[in-house]
């Protein structure tokens, strides 16, 4: 502000009046509670008005780091960028380094196949902060006949460990049906030896029999008795 001779300069800023005699108003150290719309007016040294004008005077605090937080939920995740105490802040996403176009605080999208790392940016009019980069939590996992692979993978190792118990207790009924099935077999084949087998002897007198003829007997002569 350029004036000429003495002037005295009023600020009237939330109804605090501030009087003045360099022209200058200097804020030390400044504070977040500083900021609104400053009256100015300018009296010469015989009190008459040489300008009277507002200011608006906005301070900005530094921005804090910035945390992305992903929620998994219903083939979808949400992001969230938080920043302590966010206020008056605009937001930028970027995946794995390129801009995604969403200038807002948190928002959802459909869960990927493959992870991408995710970093969002807030920012005032007079400085940005970037978070650290969030690699996606939550990924679509793969199929099986329709259903999630992993719970397909517990149903069928389940169901395989009870077809293993099965099946080892069908070998071991078998196998002991089996030797049941032997030892009875066994027991008829000595019962039917004993039933068609020739008493011990008969073989033998049966040879005898047919091996000796009886005597022939010899013609008798007349004149003996």
């Amino acid at each position: 502000m350029n004036t000429k001779g003495s002037v005295t300069i009023l600020f009237l800023c939330l109804l605090t009046l501030l009087t003045l005699t360099d022209k200058f108003l200097e804020l030390q150290p400044v504070k977040l509670s500083d900021s609104g719309t400053y009256n100015v007016e300018v009296f010469d040294v015989n009190g008459n008005t040489l300008k009277s004008y507002s200011e608006s005077v906005c301070v900005y605090a530094k921005v804090p780091k910035p945390r992305v937080t992903i929620t998994c939920q219903n083939e979808k995740f949400d992001f969230r960028c938080d920043v302590e105490g966010g206020k008056g802040l605009s937001f930028s996403w970027y995946k794995n380094g390129e801009d995604i176009k969403m200038n807002v605080l948190n928002f959802s999208t459909n869960i990927e196949e493959n992870k991408s790392n995710y970093t969002c940016t807030a920012q005032n009019p007079v400085h940005k902060s970037t978070s650290d980069p969030v690699e996606e939590a939550c990924f679509k996992s793969a199929t099986l006949f329709g259903l999630d692979f992993w719970i397909m993978v517990g149903i069928l190792a389940g169901g395989g460990g009870l077809v293993l118990v099965l099946i080892i207790v069908l070998v071991t009924v078998a196998c002991r049906v089996c030797k049941r099935r032997e030892k009875q077999h066994r027991v008829v084949f000595r019962l039917s030896n004993l039933h068609t087998s020739p008493p011990p002897g008969y073989q033998k007198s049966k040879h005898t029999t047919r091996g000796r003829l009886p005597p022939i007997p010899q013609p008798k002569e007349n004149g003996t008795n």
